[in-house]
């Protein structure tokens, strides 16, 4: 008798682990279901952790431009500019 390829199976076997599989997610479902809410709590965490750290940039970003502008208008005011007192908002001229 001629041997099959390496790559195919009885039928048999094949129906066999796919019954064998489907009886384990039978017997098991809530393990499944549980993994599945556990990966979608890290999931959750994960993502809302990348969000805090976003926000955290962004408000560091924003208090190194205040400061900046801070230094600069200080900066003007030691040099007598108008600048330095008034900032980006001059009065109108009189």
């Amino acid at each position: 008798m001629a041997r099959r390829a390496s790559g195919s199976q009885h039928p048999f076997w094949v129906a066999f682990g796919a019954l064998f599989v489907l009886g384990l997610i039978i017997k098991f479902w809530w393990v499944i279901v549980l993994a599945l809410i556990l990966a979608g709590a890290v999931y959750s965490g994960v993502k809302g952790r990348q969000r805090h750290q976003a926000r955290e940039a962004a408000a560091a970003t924003e208090r190194a431009n205040i400061a900046a502008r801070a230094e600069y208008e200080h900066q003007q005011y030691l040099a007598g500019d108008d600048i330095g007192i008034y900032g980006q908002y001059q009065p109108p001229k009189v």
